[in-house]
């Protein structure tokens, strides 16, 4: 009899665990598909009208804005086109660290080509990286803007998102 208490305890045991950490495992898994299912991608070149380049340049920002305002985990990934048509491709991921501290993570991959005589054809890849704890807002005149930015993406058409290190060293301006 106390053979079947015990193993009936057991199961209750076992089923009350199973019920607290599923629900935890599914949203994590949850939690892992929408950062990824969200991914986007821009490409801004210089074939491009001004008026669509600005727009979309104004998209890239509200993206990594809302990201890191809202506490959200995400990645999207930008191309941006030289005037020689070489790419830079940027890889941003925004989430926290271990401590707990929000970070804008940017991988950048250039594609370059040798410049200079004729017989010179060869192409390399230059890659960069940098972590940021900090996103400053100023107007397209480099002045620190003191207005809460918004969602609306009129906002970022008039306004630079610069992503700053813990120093408040500018890193990279968008």
């Amino acid at each position: 009899m106390t053979d079947r208490l015990s193993t009936a305890v057991s199961i209750a045991h076992l089923s009350l665990c199973l019920l607290l950490i599923v629900p935890v495992a599914c949203s994590m898994d949850a939690l892992q598909n929408q950062s990824s299912a969200t991914e986007k991608e821009y490409v801004i070149s210089l074939g491009m009208s001004s008026a669509a380049r600005h727009r979309e340049e104004a998209r890239v920002r509200q993206q990594l804005w809302g990201y890191f305002d809202k506490r959200q985990i995400g990645s999207f990934k930008v191309t941006w086109f030289s005037k020689e048509g070489e790419p830079s491709i940027w890889e941003f991921t925004i989430k926290p660290d271990e401590a707990g501290i929000w970070r804008v993570t940017a991988h950048v991959t250039r594609h370059l080509r040798e410049r200079g005589g004729p017989k010179r054809h060869g192409e390399y890849i230059s890659q960069d990286s940098y972590v940021a704890s900090t996103l400053l807002i100023t107007d397209m005149y480099d002045r620190k803007v003191e207005e809460q930015p918004t969602t609306d993406l009129r906002f970022f058409e008039t306004h630079k998102v610069r992503v700053a290190d813990e120093s408040g060293k500018v890193l990279q301006e968008i």
